[in-house]
């Protein structure tokens, strides 16, 4: 029930949480850490971000504080595009007793590259290759958020370049970002030579890259396409 209640206002932030509020007094209740992350992400997309805080200092006297809050401020704040906040977020975690790997980062990334503040993503990525070591995954993420949030395909071209030469192997989700974002584009030429490109490296085309090539070729007016 009170997840469906927030659910219902969560455009209203005020009665959100007036409503957690309440609920908390009521006998024999206790929130749960789910009715805690559903406030929390509700409060700071309306951007009260100090209330929001409040809650999760509440949840780790608690002993009930999880690493999926922070994982929301930083998308919150990557939304907001306070790139800063959203960082300091991610540096919070160890403050919190948490473990900092390439999960974690790959989630400051992601929710970065999401909101389009992929300038700031790549930057990371480079300055931080010595704690975490420039692999596939890595890439594709700030790969995609050219692709996909920017739709330069130039800037993709640009890091996929810098993949090629570094030696970072491309997989199939590489090539899909790609070949989307040309597809979007119009850029029939760029699609098909990157969907050739697939085979000559040998790399497994999955259904979505075949979807992408035949929607490209249709805006071509044909859908021709000689399968291997």
């Amino acid at each position: 029930m009170i997840v469906g209640v927030l659910t219902r206002v969560r455009n209203d932030h005020a009665a959100a949480y007036t409503f957690f509020l309440w609920a908390a007094k009521q006998r024999d209740y206790e929130h749960s850490i789910r009715h805690y992350h559903a406030v929390i992400s509700i409060l700071a997309k309306n951007r009260k971000f100090d209330t929001a805080w409040a809650l999760i200092d509440e949840m780790r006297m608690l002993s009930i504080v999880t690493s999926r809050a922070l994982v929301i401020m930083i998308r919150r704040y990557s939304a907001a595009h306070d790139v800063g906040k959203a960082i300091n977020t991610f540096y919070a975690f160890k403050r919190f007793g948490f473990e900092v790997g390439i999960n974690e980062f790959h989630e400051l990334l992601s929710a970065l590259c999401r909101y389009k503040n992929v300038e700031d993503a790549e930057h990371l990525l480079h300055c931080n290759e010595d704690v975490f070591p420039l692999d596939t995954k890595s890439f594709n993420i700030v790969l995609n958020g050219w692709c996909k949030a920017k739709e330069d395909v130039r800037q993709a071209m640009r890091l996929w370049k810098e993949m090629v030469k570094r030696g970072i192997p491309r997989d199939a989700y590489s090539y899909s970002s790609i070949i989307s974002c040309y597809t979007r584009l119009g850029n029939l030429n760029g699609v098909m030579r990157m969907f050739n490109l697939m085979k000559d490296e040998e790399v497994s085309r999955e259904r979505k890259i075949y979807n992408s090539v035949i929607y490209a070729l249709a805006r071509r007016g044909t859908t021709t396409l000689m399968m291997p």
